[in-house]
């Protein structure tokens, strides 16, 4: 058991129920990519992605980092994400296809990680992060096309670095599998780059 940052991607509409398999998986490809290459850039680690929902870890090993660092790297990441999911879906519509619409969530916690001995053994996370993640994604995917949460333990975790972003709306929801209500923040913009695209 570790405090580690927890961030969820949701991506819809990537293709229609008519357009072959190849097709949507080059496109979920394309995105899972591009996550991939803004959480490594962040100290970020994906770790999961099951279709179109992708789970990225930051603080836990291979890099083990403080809660105030890894909610930094998360939310940043975060606005990364949707920088580049702007640039595919510009990509998208120049091919006649759909913009995708994506939600990011951002939640620091407990995290459990381990392995399910099934087979070679499947990694495993569990925690109050994953459940605060996976609940605010369902918020956002009610929200609009492009939205971007974080918690209030990641929002507080930022401390003094609150200052690189720039945030929205502020409520509390329920969120099943957690005590009590969760202060959700809502991340408009970033003020500053912590890393360029190499």
């Amino acid at each position: 058991r570790r405090k580690a940052t927890m961030l969820a991607v949701e991506l819809r509409g990537l293709g229609s129920i008519d357009e072959a398999p190849e097709v949507l998986m080059r496109e979920l490809e394309t995105c899972l990519s591009m996550i991939g290459e803004a959480a490594a850039r962040h100290a970020g680690v994906l770790v999961r992605s099951g279709g179109p929902t992708a789970y990225v870890q930051f603080g836990l090993p291979p890099a083990i980092l403080p809660p105030a660092v890894s909610a930094l790297q998360a939310t940043h990441t975060g606005m990364e994400i949707l920088d580049g999911m702007r640039g595919i879906n510009e990509a998208r519509v120049d091919r006649g296809m759909g913009p995708v619409q994506v939600s990011v969530a951002v939640a620091t916690g407990d995290v459990v990680a381990g392995t399910i001995q099934i087979g070679k053994g499947e990694p495993a996370l569990l925690g109050e992060a994953i459940m605060a993640a996976e609940g605010m994604l369902a918020i956002a995917r009610e929200t609009g096309p492009a939205v971007f949460l974080i918690s209030e333990e990641t929002h507080r975790s930022l401390g003094a670095e609150q200052r690189q972003f720039v945030f929205g709306r502020f409520g509390r929801a329920q969120v099943r599998g957690l005590p009590g209500d969760l202060g959700i923040h809502e991340v408009k913009d970033r003020l500053s780059k912590l890393a360029d695209k190499g």
